[in-house]
């Protein structure tokens, strides 16, 4: 799981980006020019970032660590359910300290590989905390929940919050200030309580939004989405509005366009899921948004188009007259002639078409049959946008089932189909598509589709070519990760003889990681001799997850050397999150003396974002120690802010894993690249 701006979509292709950004050390200061670079570490790929001096930051340290808008009447209208905060004063802000980050590509770069799908939908596979919770059955429930591994509410309202609280009190650096604001959010939800302490936090991030500098408030707009409390809708539907309310809250005389945006996912998130009048609410604030002619620029339309597809407004009734918010069955059927309006930009039509599948799936046999023929005929048109047809195959692999019914045939053949698309992404995106609609099938009746779908898979791996190949293998991993009615044997040994095509390092890393996927621990020497003489850091990244999902004993030692300081950052958060999955109750630990002795703050940034995936509640205390400790450097405390309201929150899936997951990451925008990043 990840959590945080580091969870990036272009991996691999961000490397570069990133050994330029541990040029600055965990002081803040920009490390010298040039410097001579460590040596191979003990499991190669060693990482020499420069910049590596900080005083206080010795090696060998030990770990531990000392007014709401009003729907209108009409049908479909709900009312608003709750009230928003008081806003007094937000924090002080300064200037923001050099921090290294990875940009999300908002344009320019190519992301038609199976990297960036991998890097967006990785969550749910991974099921990191569900590996590290299951000790929890045999562990003792007196005291105070650390000797197990899932958070204790109790020890979060404790000793977390007034932490975290004590940093939005006592400091003024905005990237601390901005950590610690969803932090508390995350370590607030996590409890699941709707109590006195939960309103109390919704009141600080209230407050939050009356900060000077536009990023600290905008961190406080996504933490509302991240909390997830009815309470925020209604201030957050105003900040989407540009109304009065919005504007007081956030102290000025309007509210800019990527706030708007922000403010339009949060409000999915934090309705999603939830009550249904809630959802309802959300569904006309959002509607009633991006169907004004003119009012809503193309961030905020897009952004409003991808917030809708977080809704389950329950199947309805298929009734053209029905306004949006009524149910799925009308959501759906609108966010299609949203995606169909030639008048719009293409970017808000790629994001209601994936959204209209996301939708439609929840919206019953009748309007699910209708989506599937809307969205093949869209996916097949040439003539449409490239990412909007992009969206219609993201659509086809949510509204497919392994089912016999025509609308369910057409979805597989239609996707079948797009496998020879000229468009390499629409290729890519269709693979993967037909493989979740595979891995659905449960019961004995879905057992021939699925079928079906691995005979599919099974012949595109052998006739792909290069740049199609990383996506081919993946696709059979996806497959089986999920389906039980298929047996394994005849697509491991199609990746294991297949392997040896992969003429790069990324579509090596592709066959290890589908590999491991299929819980194929027969295979993980040939993952084990990849990974030992890959030098790639993003590869050997992936190969260190394809050893923790392949569930073999043996890969752990070479994971723990490959998760120590002196290896690459990535390399030493995906061996950490490999030794979590294979139940090595030692790897939190060592994360958390890292992020306190590490001098390179991009180390930091990576052993803050698997100590967030793990959510162990044994690291929380020395968390709580640094983030409390005022003499450290701040851009350490940041991240161990960051971990701190992550390992916290006892959800199995982060906060942001919906705006991620299946994200028709093709036609991106400025707002959801910063959602999905943090």
């Amino acid at each position: 799981m990840i959590t945080t701006r580091s969870a990036h979509v272009l991996l691999a292709l961000a490397l570069s980006a990133a050994c330029a950004a541990a040029q600055t050390p965990i002081g803040g200061q920009p490390g010298p020019g040039t410097q001579e670079p460590l040596p191979t570490g003990p499991a190669g790929g060693s990482y020499g970032g420069p910049g590596d001096t900080l005083p206080g930051s010795l090696p060998g340290a030990p770990g531990g660590v000392p007014g709401a808008p009003q729907a209108p009447g009409a049908v479909g209208a709900p009312q608003a359910p709750g009230q928003p905060g008081a806003t007094p004063a937000g924090p002080a802000a300064g200037q923001p300290p050099a921090t290294p980050t990875i940009p999300f590509p908002i344009g320019g770069s190519d992301v038609a590989v199976w990297e960036a799908w991998w890097a967006l939908n990785r969550d749910r596979f991974l099921a990191v905390r569900a590996a590290v919770y299951a000790p929890d059955a045999a562990a003792p429930r007196e005291g105070t929940g650390l000797a197990r591994r899932r958070p204790d509410p109790r020890y979060v309202v404790d000793r977390v919050i007034p932490a975290l609280v004590a940093t939005l009190d006592h400091e003024t650096d905005p990237a601390l200030l901005s950590e610690a604001l969803l932090a508390l959010a995350r370590a607030d939800r996590g409890r699941g309580a709707d109590d006195a302490s939960s309103a109390r936090v919704h009141e600080r991030l209230v407050a939050a939004l009356g900060a000077s500098q536009l990023a600290v408030a905008e961190q406080a707009v996504m933490a509302l989405g991240a909390h997830g409390s009815t309470r925020a809708l209604p201030l957050l539907a105003a900040l989407v509005a540009d109304a009065p309310e919005g504007r007081a809250a956030l102290r000025r005389d309007s509210v800019p366009t990527r706030t708007r945006a922000l403010a339009a996912l949060a409000l999915g998130l934090a309705a999603g899921g939830g009550r249904l009048d809630a959802q309802r609410f959300a569904a006309h604030a959002l509607t009633s948004e991006i169907d004004t002619p003119g009012r809503a620029p193309l961030e905020l339309a897009a952004a409003c188009a991808s917030a809708l597809g977080l809704l389950d407004l329950e199947s309805g009734v298929v009734d053209d007259g029905l306004p949006p918010s009524s149910s799925s069955a009308a959501l759906a059927r609108h966010l299609a002639a949203i995606a169909d309006d030639s008048r719009r930009e293409q970017t808000v039509r790629a994001h209601a078409a994936a959204s209209a599948g996301r939708v439609g799936a929840r919206a019953g046999e009748v309007g699910r049959g209708r989506l599937i023929l809307w969205a093949a005929g869209v996916a097949r048109d040439g003539a449409r946008p490239t990412p909007v047809r992009q969206g219609a195959a993201i659509a086809l692999g949510l509204l497919g089932r392994p089912e016999d019914g025509d609308a369910d045939r057409l979805a597989r053949a239609t996707l079948a189909e797009l496998a020879r698309d000229t468009d390499r992404l629409v290729r890519g995106l269709a693979l993967l598509a037909r493989a979740e609609i595979g891995a659905r099938a449960r019961a004995d009746r879905e057992k021939s589709a699925a079928l079906e779908v691995q005979s599919g898979l099974l012949r595109e791996l052998s006739e792909a070519r290069a740049g199609h190949l990383g996506f081919a293998a993946l696709a059979l991993g996806v497959l089986g990760h999920e389906s039980a009615l298929v047996a394994a044997a005849d697509a491991n040994r199609a990746l294991e003889d297949g392997w040896s095509r992969a003429r790069t390092t990324s579509n090596s890393a592709a066959f290890g990681l589908a590999l491991g996927l299929r819980s194929n621990a027969a295979a993980a020497p040939a993952i084990l001799a990849r990974f030992g003489r890959e030098g790639d850091p993003a590869a050997r990244a992936s190969l260190a997850l394809g050893l923790g999902l392949s569930g073999a004993p043996s890969a752990l030692p070479p994971l723990r050397a490959a998760s120590a300081g002196e290896n690459h950052p990535v390399v030493v958060r995906d061996a950490s999150i490999g030794r979590a999955l294979l139940g090595d109750a030692t790897a939190c630990e060592e994360l958390a003396a890292l992020l306190v002795t590490t001098r390179s703050l991009l180390v930091a940034d990576y052993a803050a974002d698997a100590l967030s995936a793990m959510g162990d509640a044994r690291a929380l205390e020395p968390l709580v120690g640094l983030a409390r400790d005022r003499q450290a450097p701040t851009a350490r405390r940041s991240r161990a802010v960051r971990a701190l309201g992550a390992a916290a929150d006892a959800s199995l899936l982060p906060w942001n894993e919906p705006l991620r997951a299946h994200a028709n990451f093709g036609a991106p925008y400025e707002a959801w690249g910063l959602v999905v990043q943090r």
